[in-house]
């Protein structure tokens, strides 16, 4: 008889996570690039001690919370369950279909909670990548009760309140791993995603929550992304708010009247504005322009090619599809200007949002305000999907190909030195004489 495979789920995500996953801010930057996804104007994020009164071990110790008002479907709920598949890839304007899973999380735990509420019912799941093929290490973990649900609904129902939203929202809880967590109730010790344990001592992996410039890297995405306006961090000593300036945004609406537009139909942007602090103080000054368009065809010419990358992804009702990339030759730069002791002075490469292999500093800055270029193109992001592909050779002239096959990597890298030559870097001088006027 033929027999299948099984899938260790724990070894994977501990693979990816110290492959491709760091561990600290990027954790809360996927959060946030989710959220953005999800249409949602807000988000906040906290520690929480945890329900002692709980009745699920997980949830009587300490949890980071992320809440947002975004939408909630239930192919939404499919990805949080898939691993390797998403349902972004489809979508030239989801700032996720290049970024990371949602696997980063479990830096910080061994199972997550979800509470949703679309706007007519709830949806409730917790998931852990220990149990598979209805087997689990952690059998206590199994059952969960109305009254625990309730818990995390009330602080749902609570964050959606203070918004004066009384449509759609998700609450994300993660129990922050413990020592404890990682004994059965045998009293068996078992193993760990990642051996960290920021639910016995926050160091161990939640330091960046309380360094000063967390609100400047966060106010830094804000004008980069195309829904969310106002996030507020909660709890502990680094408390902030911080709210996007009512303007257009940078990236704008992808799609046109339902289609997504041809490679050459030009689109441009041009935005200039302030994130502010709760109190009206002004936190980070930007400008920034963004241009999409092929005149000459050499995009459209790569994108034709039988090499041109496929993308695999689940629609609405969960179904799986294979297409090809929609990447367009988009690009955009964006110059900011802040307090000098928070951002220091550094050009970032951006695939929407900063990649994390992607920053330059710009030299010494002995004046009162420091200064961030980011330059954003839909780049081909590396197998670690951490650094632009072949970014050392951006600045190489493009190849050029024949009717003969080649390697698909040839491929990815022209792409990328045609976007960054003939897109983003021409956006670099028109944007900063805006700023020097």
């Amino acid at each position: 008889m033929m027999q299948g495979f099984s899938t260790d789920y724990v070894n994977l995500i501990a693979d990816n996570l110290r492959d491709r996953y760091d561990n600290g801010f990027p954790i809360l930057k996927e959060l946030i690039q989710n959220a953005d996804d999800a249409k949602a104007g807000r988000l906040i994020f906290g520690m929480h001690p945890g329900f002692r009164a709980s009745r699920h071990p997980l949830l009587q110790g300490p949890g980071l919370w992320c809440f947002n008002d975004g939408e909630f479907k239930q192919s939404d709920a499919n990805a949080l369950r898939s691993f390797g598949i998403g349902s972004k890839a489809g979508d030239t304007g989801a700032i996720g279909k290049f970024g990371l899973g949602m696997k980063s999380v479990f830096h910080l735990c061994e199972a997550l909670f979800y509470v949703a509420w679309d706007g007519e019912r709830f949806h409730c799941e917790g998931l852990t990548p220990w149990k598979q093929d209805g087997q689990s290490l952690h059998r206590d973990w199994d059952e969960t009760c109305d009254a625990d649900w309730n818990r995390l609904k009330d602080l749902g129902r609570d964050l959606a309140a203070d918004g004066g939203s009384d449509g759609a929202w998700f609450l994300l809880w993660l129990p922050l791993r413990m020592k404890r967590h990682l004994r059965t109730p045998e009293g068996h010790e078992t193993g760990a995603v990642i051996r960290r344990f920021p639910g016995d001592g926050p160091a161990d992996g939640l330091a960046f929550l309380d360094e000063r410039k967390l609100a400047h890297d966060i106010a830094e995405m804000l004008p980069l992304l195309r829904n969310l306006k106002r996030v507020e961090h909660k709890g502990g000593d680094n408390r902030f708010v911080l709210e996007l300036a009512d303007g257009p945004r940078l990236m704008g609406e992808v799609q046109v009247s339902g289609q997504v537009p041809r490679v050459d139909e030009k689109r441009e942007a041009k935005v200039s504005g302030q994130v502010l602090r709760v109190d009206g103080r002004r936190h980070l000054a930007f400008s920034g322009r963004m241009e999409s368009s092929d005149t000459n065809g050499r995009f459209a010419d790569i994108q034709a090619r039988d090499e041109w990358p496929p993308r695999r992804f689940r629609d609405d009702y969960g179904l799986e599809h294979e297409e090809k990339d929609k990447a367009s030759p988009e690009g955009a730069v964006l110059f900011c200007s802040g307090h000098r002791n928070e951002m220091g002075s550094r050009l970032q490469w951006a695939v929407f949002l900063p990649v994390e292999d992607g920053s330059e500093e710009l030299g010494q800055n002995h004046g009162k305000r420091g200064h961030s270029l980011i330059l954003h193109g839909q780049f081909f992001l590396d197998a670690g999907r951490k650094r632009i592909h072949d970014h050392e050779h951006l600045h190489q002239k493009p190849e050029s190909f024949g009717a003969a096959p080649i390697d698909e990597r040839r491929l990815r890298t022209a792409w990328n030195q045609r976007l960054a030559q003939e897109v983003v870097l021409p956006l670099v001088l028109p944007n900063m004489i805006i700023q020097c006027r």
